[in-house]
This record gives structure tokens, sequence and C-alpha cells, in this order.
């Protein structure tokens, strides 16, 4: 029996195990008894190209969020295990529609879905006007006297 059939863990958990890895949580056989992994299967585990990519957004997170990335990768963890929660809130006809709305609003900005949210400098398509006026606004003198017109291709 591999890691990946081991009862109790599957992929769902990869991330977290990844987290407290990367995070030295704790001694290497506490966090493979947490985890209920013999030395076996963990071994199996580091052999799999999926849990090593795993452990790879693990590194690349904590490099980006520094000395908050304990407590980013526990909420991320929390918001993972509730999911299937707020999803069978959000499929239950007896949930407040508005409710039920703002769970997909939410769920949708989660998996980066949401058409709202743009990524910085990207404009939707379509041309992008920008206007800076010549005599300034009275407090941002910073402001370039110039008009740009910006066509996206």
């Amino acid at each position: 029996m591999n890691a990946v059939t081991t009862p109790g863990f599957d992929k769902s958990a990869w991330g977290a195990l990844a987290f407290d890895l990367v995070l030295h949580a704790a001694p290497l056989a506490d966090i493979r008894s947490t985890y209920g992994l013999t030395l076996s299967q963990f071994a199996a585990l580091l052999a799999t190209p999926a849990f090593v990519a795993a452990l790879r957004d693990a590194q690349a997170q904590l490099r980006e969020h520094g000395a908050q990335a304990g407590f980013v990768f526990r909420s991320r963890a929390l918001a993972e295990d509730l999911l299937p929660d707020i999803y069978a809130l959000a499929k239950d006809e007896r949930t407040d529609a508005q409710l039920r709305h703002r769970i997909f609003e939410s769920l949708a900005r989660y998996a980066q879905l949401d058409p709202a949210v743009m990524k910085k400098g990207d404009a939707g398509g379509g041309v992008q006007v920008v206007f800076n006026l010549a005599g300034g606004i009275r407090g941002l003198s910073h402001v370039v006297p110039a008009v740009q017109v910006v066509k996206d291709d």
C-alpha cells in the first residue's frame, strides 16, 4: 500500500503536509505521525512527482509570504477544509438566496474566475484611454501633461 492509497490520507492532505514540511512545523517523525504515514509510505510519497510539485509550490509560497507564511498556509488549509461545507450551503435550496449568491461570488474569486478582478495592467481588451490633464490637478503635481491612447491587440 503506498501513500496515495493509504486510508485516511489522500491528495487533499498533500498541500497541508507540504506546508508542514516546508515550515518545519515539528520534527519529521511527529509530522508523519500526525498524517498517519509510516516511513515507507512517506518515502513513497516523496517519490511521487505531484507531491514533489506540491513541495515546490509550498517553498515558493514561503518565499513569497515570508514571516506571515505560517498564518497564510494555515488559513488556506482551513479554507480548503471548509470548501465542501460551503459548497453544500450553496447547493441547499433552503439557504437564503442572497447568501447563496455571496457564496458563489466568493468561490469564483477564490478560483480566480471572477471577471471583476483583473490582473494588474489588464484593461479587459479593447482600447484603454488614459487622460493626464495638462495643468495637473491641485495637489497632484506629479501628473505629467500628456494624453495616451493604448490599443490592445
